[in-house]
């Protein structure tokens, strides 16, 4: 994958923060306008290592998953970009990754996702969309090789066939932002 988009630079090795209470304000005043659908967690891929995750947030986010469950996610939904690897789709996940590694835990498969195009994505970051995609694949890279240890049933998937957002939606079900949960982001 890395070489039909370029080697990454050592400054391209550390991804950039995304917040999801920015992105929520973004779409609350009509700025940007996303897909929200339900994605099955295997299709997800982190960019967050496992050194990365904290104790305390890990306390916390596991305290509202297990209060809201669902509600919480819909209210705070994981933010996800399509990076287009040829005939397939990696969805890098951009903020959520606490959310998203803990939800399991209370059975939630099916995840919230907010999926910002490329160019959005890019957008928000300040950056261009070949370096963000290089960014973000190599991110992915080093994050799951730092959870080595699982099973490859738990690795991340591409979507395979799909290569654009129309066709994104077209495989996964939309959802409602919920407005009444606390997101803690």
């Amino acid at each position: 994958m890395k070489e039909e988009l370029g080697r990454v630079t050592p400054a391209e090795r550390k991804p950039y923060r995304f917040s999801t209470k920015e992105v929520l304000r973004l779409i609350s005043e009509g700025t940007i306008s996303v897909q929200t659908l339900l994605i099955d967690r295997v299709f997800l891929h982190g960019i967050q290592e496992r050194a990365e995750y904290s104790r305390d947030k890990e306390r916390n986010e596991t305290v509202m998953l297990r209060k809201y469950r669902e509600e919480y996610l819909c209210s705070c939904p994981v933010i996800t970009t399509a990076v287009s690897t040829g005939s397939s789709t990696m969805l890098a996940v951009l903020d959520g990754h606490h959310r998203l590694r803990y939800s399991g835990r209370f059975g939630i498969h099916k995840i919230p996702c907010i999926v910002l195009s490329l160019d959005q994505a890019a957008d928000i970051a300040g950056t261009n969309t070949e370096t963000l995609a290089r960014t973000l694949i190599n991110a992915s890279s080093l994050a799951a090789g730092s959870f080595s240890r699982l099973s490859d049933e738990k690795q991340p998937r591409l979507i395979t066939g799909v290569t654009s957002l129309e066709k994104l939606v077209k495989q996964f079900k939309p959802f409602e932002i919920e407005t009444e949960t606390p997101c803690l982001d």
